[in-house]
């Protein structure tokens, strides 16, 4: 299944940040039911960059967001505390224990962590709160060296940090590893690296899955929709499980629901022919 993670819930957008600054609770259960509503298989929370501000951000949106909506949450944190904290809030909300498996039938995990790396540091404090709660992990390619340049050293932060993960108890199925998406208008060497990285790891790590942060790609260009969608169905036919994208795009989830069809990954075509039926297929 195509795990698609809701980037909405952002502080970082202004109409976001707005709603926060002015505790504006209904704007944000809005939000929350809009993208469940459009397809969503996990919703992103996220509480901001102002360290002084972001726990009692993230526990009044956690507070909306989770009781608003049955889909899974994945929590968007630098601060490993507040991770933990957030975990324990959301258990609180939805009066619920850490269940016994992490992840569904249908492979959708139970609750996300954004991020982990192979900086040490990162490592250290964010493996326990995965393994304590059984979160799934979305994992960056980035070790204490800081970003890395091109495909070369992706993959290579791929054969360190998969294993070590795998070793210290977290499953195959839960770790997203995130290639990291720059802006192509910087660096048109891009995609192919990124296309690289995915086919590489995931022929030699089966069961681990693959996620990115989609819209990065096009910052700084013109007509950004088209080049999302576009590098959308690429990454698809390059092994791509999941992206971090805007699930009420109409012509966005419509690419995507016509690559998973074309790339194997929709039996017998159900879910576009579903997504034909309920005239979701805007182009």
């Amino acid at each position: 299944m195509f795990i698609t993670i809701a980037e909405r819930i952002n502080a970082t957008r202004k109409n976001i940040r707005a709603a926060i600054e002015s505790r504006d609770e209904a704007a944000i259960r809005a939000e929350a039911v809009n993208q469940a509503e459009a397809g969503a298989t996990v919703i992103d929370v996220n509480g901001g960059t102002k360290p002084e501000e972001e726990k009692a951000n993230l526990d009044w949106l956690l507070g909306i967001v989770a009781p608003a909506v049955r889909n899974p949450l994945c929590i968007d944190c630098a601060d490993p505390e507040l991770l933990e904290g957030a975990a324990e809030r959301i258990l609180e909300i939805r009066d619920a224990g850490v269940p016994s498996e992490s992840l569904d039938p249908d492979g959708v995990p139970w609750l996300m962590i954004n991020s982990i790396s192979a900086e040490k540091e990162r490592y250290d404090a964010v493996l326990p709160i995965a393994l304590k709660y059984k979160a799934s992990v979305l994992t960056l390619l980035m070790g204490d060296e800081g970003m890395p340049s091109d495909a070369a050293d992706r993959i290579k932060t791929g054969r360190d940090l998969i294993p070590r993960l795998l070793n210290d108890g977290v499953k195959a199925g839960e770790i997203f590893i995130d290639p990291l998406i720059m802006p192509a208008g910087i660096n048109t060497e891009l995609g192919p690296q990124i296309f690289r990285t995915i086919r590489t790891l995931g022929d030699e790590f089966p069961g681990v899955r693959f996620t990115c942060g989609l819209t990065n790609v096009s910052h700084g260009l013109p007509v950004r929709p088209l080049l999302n969608r576009t590098f959308l169905t690429m990454l698809i036919a390059s092994g791509l499980d999941s992206a971090i994208l805007d699930p009420t795009d109409r012509r966005l989830t419509a690419s995507l629901r016509a690559a998973l069809a074309l790339a194997n990954m929709d039996p017998f075509c159900a879910g576009y022919i579903n997504a034909f039926r309920n005239n979701l297929l805007d182009v």
